[in-house]
């Protein structure tokens, strides 16, 4: 009975306790500690979103590893037909993160989640995180354009490597933005030219650790695409059963952290610290 109550709750969510955690790093293990289920369930719903995305690139990658000695031309028609294709499912790959993003920043605030929460975050804030996924894969086929386009044609060398360095990072920077405008528009409701403004603010004040986050979430993406046949198959599923709802939870708490300074410790109060025991040392 005392097992069915601890799963029971770690399913359907239950509100926090009198006894709450008093730092945000704190919070990450009361909540993996109360909450597994819940956390880990959303990252494997996570991965169903992923899953055409992923199937696809890994299809186009295998055809183009048929080709024995492919083209500059070859290569520039396989990125257009692969990521152009790979817009609406990257897409449907961020309705995902919105969904798990939306239940962990409801635990995070202290409030009841269950699994309604993940759908539910995904209803309310669909049509913004569709924007946000489209324009990431809009900027994932231009900058692997580009990069394929400057490696193949540019031969001075010192000027390739920077054409194709800032290719890469340009379109790092904008999934890195995608990712924190993603938080933003969970937790404050604005028109969405606010909505972009605002995000575009809060990033720029947290470039290098919110750039670092990001960066160890698409780790999770493209690690295992270096991987073949049982072993890619393997690395994706350690990841999205273990690690990335970890890794999510991170992110979120990280968010939680920065939004509590930048923004409601002035203009909110009254959401200053959700969460968090109000009665005990500040972060």
């Amino acid at each position: 009975m005392k097992n069915n109550d601890f799963l029971r709750k770690s399913l359907l969510g239950d509100e926090q306790g009198e006894s709450l955690p008093s730092f945000r790093k704190e919070q990450f293990l009361y909540i993996v500690r109360d909450h597994y289920v819940l956390v880990f369930l959303a990252g494997w719903f996570l991965f169903l979103f992923a899953l055409p995305a992923l199937a696809f690139q890994v299809s186009m990658s295998y055809q183009l590893s048929l080709i024995a000695e492919p083209t500059a031309s070859d290569l520039l028609s396989w990125s257009l037909i692969t990521y152009g294709i790979m817009i609406p499912l990257i897409g449907l790959l961020s309705l995902g993160f919105c969904g798990d993003f939306a239940l962990l920043s409801t635990l995070i605030k202290g409030r009841s989640a269950t699994v309604s929460t993940f759908f539910r975050g995904i209803r309310d804030n669909g049509i913004r995180t569709l924007f946000l996924g489209f324009l990431c894969g809009l900027v994932l086929l231009l900058s692997v354009f580009s990069y394929i386009y400057y490696a193949k044609s540019i031969s001075n060398l010192p000027l390739r490597y920077f054409a194709t360095t800032f290719t890469l990072f340009f379109g790092f920077l904008v999934v890195s933005f995608s990712f924190y405008a993603l938080g933003v528009q969970l937790r404050y409701a604005n028109s969405f030219g606010a909505f972009l403004g605002t995000s575009l603010r809060l990033f720029a004040r947290r470039l290098m650790p919110a750039c670092c986050q990001s960066l160890v979430l698409l780790v999770g993406f493209v690690g295992p695409a270096f991987l073949k046949g049982a072993w890619q198959v393997g690395a994706y599923l350690i990841v999205f059963f273990l690690a990335m709802p970890l890794l999510c939870l991170c992110y979120n708490e990280y968010q939680a952290f920065a939004f509590d300074n930048d923004v409601n410790r002035k203009l909110f109060p009254d959401h200053f610290r959700e969460g968090l025991d109000q009665h005990k040392p500040r972060e």
